[in-house]
C-alpha cells in the first residue's frame, strides 16, 4: 500500500475544492478518470498518496455555537481516489482528524458507467447500500478501504503553520447571536500534526453502526 505525503501550501484560503468535477443530470457528480486530482494545492495544505492516485485536504470550516454560547469549529475534509470522491466532516472539534462516515456529502464517482439511473443520486447499491438525505452508508469493503486511507493519511500529516479560518459571513452570523465570540483571526482550526486520528461509523458483526469508532495514534 503506497504511503501518504504531506504537502504544505504557500498560502491558505478559506475554502478549497477539487477541480474538474462535472455535475450531471440529477445532481450526480463525476470526475473523469483521466482528470488530475488538483485545484487546491496552492492555497490548502494537503495529503497526496505517493502514487498520486488519492488526496485528502481540508475543504472548509463548519462552525456553530455549542449550547447557544460556546464557539465550536470543525473541519470538513475532501477525499478523492481512483474510484470515488466525497466530503467528510470531523465528528467533533476536540479532534480535527476524527472523520465521521455518518456525515458524507458531495459524493461522486470517477467511472461514469457505474452510475445507476434507478438509484438515489445515481450511486450504485453495491457500493452505497443506503442513500438518504442525512446519511449515506458505504458498503463493507468500501468502508474498510476508506477507513484505512483516512487513518493512514491523517497520521502522515506533519503539520502546517497555517490556520484554516472560518467563513467570514458564517462567523459574522454567529457573532450576532453571541457577543463572546473569539476574534476572527482565532476562529477556525489549527492544522497541527495530530497524535491521534479516528473514523466514526463502520461495520460490526457484518452490520453498519454509526457508533463504531476506529482509532489510531502515534506513540
Amino acid at each position: 500500500m503506497p504511503h501518504w505525503e504531506f504537502r504544505d501550501s504557500p498560502r491558505i484560503g478559506v475554502t478549497a475544492q477539487l477541480g474538474g468535477v462535472v455535475e450531471l443530470d440529477g445532481g450526480r457528480l463525476w470526475l473523469p478518470p483521466q482528470a488530475a486530482l488538483s485545484g487546491f494545492e496552492e492555497h490548502m495544505p494537503h495529503l497526496r498518496r505517493a502514487d498520486g492516485g488519492a488526496v485528502i485536504f481540508p475543504a472548509q470550516v463548519s462552525s456553530q455555537l455549542f449550547r447557544g454560547e460556546d464557539y465550536r469549529a470543525r473541519l470538513i475534509f475532501a477525499y478523492a481516489d481512483e474510484a470515488l470522491f466525497f466530503r467528510v466532516g470531523a465528528s467533533d472539534s476536540w479532534s480535527p482528524f476524527s472523520f465521521d462516515l455518518n456525515a458524507l456529502t458531495a459524493i461522486g464517482l470517477r467511472d461514469r458507467r457505474r452510475f445507476d439511473d434507478a438509484a438515489p443520486q445515481g450511486l450504485p447499491a453495491a457500493s452505497f447500500p443506503a442513500v438518504a438525505l442525512h446519511r449515506t452508508t458505504l458498503s463493507l469493503p468500501l468502508a474498510r478501504r476508506v477507513t484505512h486511507a483516512l487513518l493512514d493519511g491523517a497520521l502522515s500529516w506533519t503539520g502546517s503553520a497555517h490556520r484554516l479560518l472560518d467563513d467570514p459571513q458564517a462567523f459574522a452570523r454567529l457573532g450576532k447571536r453571541d457577543g463572546s465570540m473569539p476574534p476572527y483571526e482565532r476562529s477556525g482550526v489549527e492544522l497541527q500534526a495530530p497524535r491521534r486520528a479516528a473514523v466514526i461509523g463502520g461495520y460490526a458483526s457484518g452490520r453498519y453502526t454509526r457508533y463504531l469508532e476506529t482509532a489510531a495514534w502515534l506513540e
